[in-house]
């Protein structure tokens, strides 16, 4: 299995900040701001965890990671939200499109610690 993670978010700001916590933690990140740049990444390579903000362009709420779900099922996928609406993230969890969710702001080596456990997963 892969060990890189993919990070999916509009904002530039938060992938620039998990870039540089990831690389100071020695784990391979790629980051995208769109849904069709996430989706390119799959297509190229093997992604053992993804963490996508639920605002992403190209997509509605929870569907980008549904889709990657259809693309590749082994792939852990963690939905990312500033603001918390737990119908859309248990309806996600419950349908399996989403294996956790992490409220925005994140505290660091919380985030450090749980995506070096489940890129093993």
């Amino acid at each position: 299995m892969s060990d890189i993670v993919l990070f999916v978010d509009d904002e530039e700001n938060v992938l620039s900040t998990v870039n540089r916590l990831f690389a100071d933690a020695g784990i391979k990140v790629l980051s995208a701001v769109s849904a069709r740049e996430a989706l390119d990444f799959f297509s190229e390579q093997e992604i053992a965890v993804i963490v996508s903000d639920i605002k992403t362009p190209g997509f509605q709420e929870t569907d980008l990671l549904s889709e990657i779900r259809q693309l590749s099922p082994d792939t852990l996928k963690i939905l990312m939200t500033e603001r918390v609406d737990l119908t859309v993230a248990v309806d996600a969890i419950n349908r399996g499109e989403v294996f956790r969710f992490i409220i925005k702001p994140w505290d660091n080596d919380e985030l450090v610690n749980m995506i070096e456990y489940y890129k093993n997963y």
